[in-house]
């Protein structure tokens, strides 16, 4: 009996323990909870207040926009900014002026609006104007010309690949060496026994040695016969090997032609690029206004741009370099090869080779791009939104 009371009185206490101990995670489960919201909310919070500084500094770049363009003294300059940056500069004056809170940065967001309206009444009074510069005109011709360099990218890329495949084949044409036929002792000895079967020719002549003429015909002709013949050999094989030698140099001389045929037409693309309107009109202008690109660039500087992939993401952007970097140096694309070599599965491989594609360092299991110093200005002008 005393032993079931005290067993009663242990179950009792282990039970009560139990209630504890459950009780005491609950309690630590909530505390957690409540740790997990305060650190959500102070994330929350520092995100929020990074996104004011950058609004901030957003309508400060905008007002030094609008500023650069008040200042312009030329009107038809004036003009010709307003047209390029009115709308960039006013859409994001706006989109700061509805993330910004207080109201004294509303108040300067509105001041910039203020500015740009001015700016763009003094282009409609001036608009007449404005469209006979070659400012307007420069704008117009600018599609068209965008579309030529379009036009002539694609071309240089077949070119590449053609100059790659020439290029290829010139280093895979390299003829067989010429055999030195050596005769050695052969020849010798054929010489020899046909200078002794002439001997006794001669000795037969000035001799009445009846056997003589009989050893002139075992020695000479037997052993000259050959000998001739050996020769014509020779002679054949090297004319023969001529012609070889004839054939390599005017295929090389083909292939040389397709390649200074290639440079040409690039040649032509590029006087074709340099004589259109818009790369006219755009010298005309530097003539008359020297500072006008000067200027461009300082605004320019004030817009926002997407971010690179370098500096939106580092990872991203070191990944495809090396992937990059190892098919230039193989010139082979394929991912099974970029699965092996970079411990990676098929479909992350499939992507990277995806990648590469749309940045044009590679294109229908062809290499594009033939030095690191290329793929380095390719990457760095690549922008993530673009991949």
């Amino acid at each position: 009996m005393k032993i079931r009371a005290i067993n009663k009185q242990m179950l009792i206490a282990q039970y009560a323990q139990c209630e504890q101990i459950s009780t005491l995670q609950k309690e630590i489960s909530a505390s957690n909870n409540i740790s997990r919201q305060i650190l959500k909310n102070q994330l929350k919070e520092i995100k929020h207040q990074e996104l004011l500084r950058y609004y901030k500094s957003l309508a400060y770049a905008m007002k030094e926009a609008a500023g650069r363009i008040e200042a312009e003294e030329d009107i038809v300059f004036k003009c010709f900014l307003c047209e390029l940056y009115s709308e960039p500069i006013i859409n994001n004056t706006r989109e700061a002026k509805s993330n910004l809170e207080e109201i004294s940065d509303k108040e300067y967001c509105n001041g910039i609006e203020t500015t740009m309206q001015a700016i763009c009444n003094t282009y409609s009074l001036y608009k007449n104007e404005y469209a006979k510069s070659d400012f307007s005109r420069l704008l117009e011709s600018q599609s068209s010309y965008q579309e030529l360099q379009n036009e002539v990218a694609e071309k240089r890329k077949t070119s590449l690949i053609r100059r790659t495949e020439i290029e290829k084949e010139l280093s895979a044409i390299k003829p067989d060496p010429m055999k030195n036929t050596k005769r050695g002792c052969g020849m010798v000895i054929l010489f020899a026994l046909s200078m002794v079967g002439l001997l006794l020719m001669l000795l037969s002549v000035f001799t009445d040695v009846t056997v003589l003429p009989i050893l002139f015909v075992l020695f000479f002709l037997p052993f000259f016969i050959p000998l001739i013949k050996l020769r014509k050999k020779d002679k054949k094989w090297k004319e023969n090997y001529g012609q070889y030698i004839n054939k390599i140099e005017s295929q090389k001389k083909e292939l040389l032609e397709r390649l200074n045929t290639i440079k040409v037409e690039e040649e032509k693309e590029e006087a074709l690029l340099k004589s259109s309107i818009y790369i006219q009109t755009k010298n005309s202008i530097s003539l008359a206004y020297p500072h006008w690109e000067e200027a461009i660039v300082q605004i320019d500087s004030y817009i926002p741009k997407m971010g690179t992939l370098e500096s939106r993401n580092p990872k991203l952007y070191k990944d495809l370099y090396e992937i990059a970097s190892y098919v230039i140096k193989t010139q082979t694309v394929s991912t099974a090869m970029i699965q092996r070599h970079f411990s990676c599965g098929y479909t992350k491989a499939g992507k990277y080779l995806d990648r590469l594609s749309k940045i044009g360092i590679i294109k229908d299991n062809k290499v594009l791009i033939q030095n690191e110093k290329d793929l380095k200005k390719i990457l760095e002008n690549t922008v993530e939104e673009s991949i």
